[in-house]
């Protein structure tokens, strides 16, 4: 397959948390992060979805920004960091999906439409093809 000189990056919102796409490639972003992806739009999605999913996405982000770092040797901290971060991206994709629902809409979108996740809606936006 012939690769034009163009960037195919592309951030999504995949099984409750981040990816960078590129092309066929699929790479993980650290939950530890998320704060840093979902800050620029975070206010206005907190007046969006006020109460106990502003709450949820608040505590969300205070989990993951209190992971124990990607280098710590301590086998305890390497175990809870395993654990504490799927129960993060567990804990996002139920949120993403309760407002998705409760506001009625469909997050898969059109043929070459985009959805927004919880927090950003422009950071992370995801392609689709038909």
């Amino acid at each position: 397959m012939k690769r034009s000189n163009v960037w195919e990056l592309r951030l999504a919102f995949h099984d409750g948390g981040f990816v960078v796409r590129y092309y066929e490639e699929v790479l993980p972003i650290a939950p530890d992060t998320y704060a840093a992806i979902l800050t620029p739009g975070l206010e206005r999605w907190l007046d969006d979805h006020p109460g106990a999913d502003a709450d949820e996405l608040q505590s969300i982000l205070t989990a993951s920004r209190n992971l124990p770092s990607r280098s710590e040797r301590d086998p305890d901290a390497i175990a809870t960091r395993a654990r504490e971060k799927e129960i993060v991206k567990r804990r996002l994709a139920a949120l993403a999906a309760a407002s998705a629902a409760r506001r009625g809409v469909d997050r898969r979108p059109a043929c070459g439409g985009s959805t927004a996740s919880p927090g950003s809606r422009a950071a992370s936006t995801r392609s689709t093809t038909c």
